[in-house]
């Protein structure tokens, strides 16, 4: 018995001595697809494939990855990406790609390209999507920050604050007039010590751009929309500079009818931390006041950019949704007449308490 089970050990020891990089397949033998890259380019739909290998060593302690940009042509998503997959002789592993980064060329109408993913969403359920500026050259210099491009990109989906998580592909209803919403524009150098992230959302209405926003309003989007529950805001209010952060938000949306027409309130509270102005700290006294400037300042932004994109038949913070909820038959006879945009209301209430 004492024999067998050595011999049991010894054999799954050369299992394993065998198998690093991919789940039972030999070292070398399995390519990994973190990243798929899409662009519309003249000669037709651009794909790249930003693909993890292992480098086989003896000493299977000192493995390396490595990463590497596989590229293709063709007429539709699926022949591009079949083109690129063909670059390489490994087998193409996808269990890990959850990021999608879209190409300046993709936003004439960036419907078609989420389509070809919201329909095997079961395969990529965890599938995030960035927009990126770069054209696939620019993408191609980054050789050697391409470790560095997929895990802040990973990162970034991840972060529990929701700013870069906009854009889970199983989120987007790309049926119909195409598809509305925010998407997160994901910037990277070939520089190590260049800046990595998102600082703005490309919003969009049926597929095409819509506008940029950014640092506040950014913010302010992803909270209203629930994929933030925080703020941590540095900008002007009449004329002084002003800093502060919040504790966990929360948000009641009180929708009725009044005198025919859909109505929703929605209100935000909580509390503030750190506030600054021209770089000091808040006394206690003055807390009440600052607090009151704060809230009327976050009330307008809201507002303005409700009243701005609403007015265009944008739903930036899915208000109709609680509209409908109240009175789906009175909302849904004024879209049918084409006033629902119109004539619904929404008001936002910030009430942040002094820490």
């Amino acid at each position: 018995m004492i024999k067998r089970t050595l011999e049991i050990a010894a054999a799954l020891l050369l299992v394993l001595s065998l198998c690093a990089c991919g789940y039972g397949r030999r070292i070398g033998e399995r390519a990994i697809v973190k990243t798929i890259y899409l662009d519309q380019t003249q000669a037709g739909v651009q794909a790249g494939l930003i693909v993890f290998t292992c480098e086989p060593n003896t000493d299977t302690a000192a493995v390396r990855e490595t990463a590497k940009l596989y590229t293709g042509v063709g007429r539709n998503v699926e022949e591009a990406l079949s083109n690129a997959q063909q670059q390489q002789n490994k087998k193409m592993f996808y269990a890990q790609n959850e990021l999608l980064f879209l190409g300046p060329g993709t936003l004439g109408d960036i419907s078609p390209y989420l389509r070809f993913f919201t329909e095997e969403n079961a395969a990529r359920p965890n599938l995030t999507v960035f927009l990126t500026p770069y054209h696939m050259g620019e993408l191609a210099e980054c050789a050697q920050t391409f470790s560095k491009i997929v895990y802040e990109a990973e990162r970034t989906a991840a972060d529990p604050r929701g700013q870069g998580s906009t854009g889970r592909i199983f989120e987007w209803d790309t049926g119909g007039l195409g598809m509305s919403g925010a998407l997160p524009i994901y910037t990277f150098s070939k520089e190590e010590s260049d800046y990595f992230g998102v600082k703005q959302l490309m919003l969009f209405q049926q597929g095409t751009p819509a506008g940029k926003i950014e640092k506040e309003h950014m913010q302010l989007y992803l909270l209203l929309n629930d994929k933030a529950h925080s703020l941590e805001i540095n900008t002007e209010i009449q004329g002084d500079l002003v800093s502060f952060r919040t504790h966990r938000l929360y948000i009641s949306r009180t929708a009725k009818m009044l005198e025919g027409v859909p109505y929703l309130e929605v209100r935000i509270a909580g509390k503030l931390a750190g506030a600054m102005i021209n770089g000091k700290p808040v006394k206690k006294e003055q807390s009440g006041a600052a607090a009151a400037r704060i809230n009327s300042y976050l009330s307008e932004t809201a507002q303005q950019m409700n009243d701005r994109m609403f007015g265009q038949e944008m739903d930036l913070f899915g208000s109709r949704h609680w509209m409908r909820m109240q009175d789906r038959a009175c909302c849904d006879a004024l879209e049918a007449q084409g006033k629902f945009y119109e004539t619904a209301r929404v008001v936002f209430h910030f009430s942040l308490l002094p820490a």
